[in-house]
């Protein structure tokens, strides 16, 4: 970074450089979000390293390399640091304004969540994101960097919640069975999204378009009885507008 890194070694970190601090929650779903998509692109865990406050510095590391230094195996530590630097690049790839070569969409979508979520928090907040990654090799030191302004933050979020809405529409309209496909589109467009009122209200509106609010209370109950309260929430809230 500009001031000089202040990252260490095999280590992803996030920082969101903001006026004030990141929620908890926020930094809960980022975590969970990356945590996902990780296992999903390599199979493996990820974990919180380190976390420091100011603006929010998140230091992100393979479970394997963090119990590495008691009684990692090579073979075991050499497939730690290959996950990483595979999920860094992936995560990288997956920015539109990433200035690497195009990732095929198969490979984007393992990391969707992660990079849904960093666009989110980063432009709810007014965040300027900065992800680095840094492996000292004995041929040299390897480095990954990426930065993103609020501006594109933004802009990738709008774009997430309009995605949500065109897709709503699209499985709307070969459905035989409103709530069940209410349902199944929620639970799809809210997989690699934040659970935000925009996203639910995106897909509300294109199942009222096609049947009516007739639907909606029947649909706020099933939510709710699959574990979905938040979003339950969020449609009765749309029920009453």
């Amino acid at each position: 970074m500009a001031n000089g890194s202040r990252n260490q070694d095999d280590t992803l970190l996030v920082v969101f450089s903001t006026a004030t601090p990141i929620s908890a929650g926020d930094i809960a779903s980022l975590l969970r979000d990356m945590s996902a998509d990780y296992k999903r692109a390599t199979g493996g865990t990820l974990v919180l390293a380190r976390y420091e406050t100011g603006s929010s510095w998140i230091y992100l590391r393979d479970a394997i390399a963090v119990a590495g230094s008691i009684a990692g195996a090579f073979n075991d530590m050499t497939l730690a640091v290959q996950n990483m630097r595979t999920f860094v690049r992936l995560l990288i790839d997956g920015f539109p304004n990433s200035a690497a070569p195009p990732t095929p969409p198969s490979q984007v979508e393992m990391v969707a969540k992660s990079v849904a979520r960093i666009a989110k928090i980063a432009a709810d907040n007014g965040a300027y994101v900065n992800l680095e990654y840094l492996k000292d090799e004995k041929e040299g030191l390897e480095s990954y960097t990426f930065h993103m302004n609020n501006q594109i933050a933004r802009r990738l979020h709008k774009e997430g919640v309009s995605h949500a809405h065109s897709r709503a529409a699209a499985l709307f309209n070969s459905s035989t069975d409103s709530v069940v496909d209410a349902r199944r589109t929620v639970k799809r467009t809210t997989a690699n999204h934040d659970a935000s009122s925009e996203i639910v209200e995106a897909v509300l509106t294109a199942l009222k378009s096609r049947t009516g609010d007739n639907v909606l209370p029947t649909l706020a109950d099933d939510l709710e009885a699959d574990g979905r309260a938040d979003i339950a929430h969020v449609v009765r809230r749309y029920m009453e507008q």
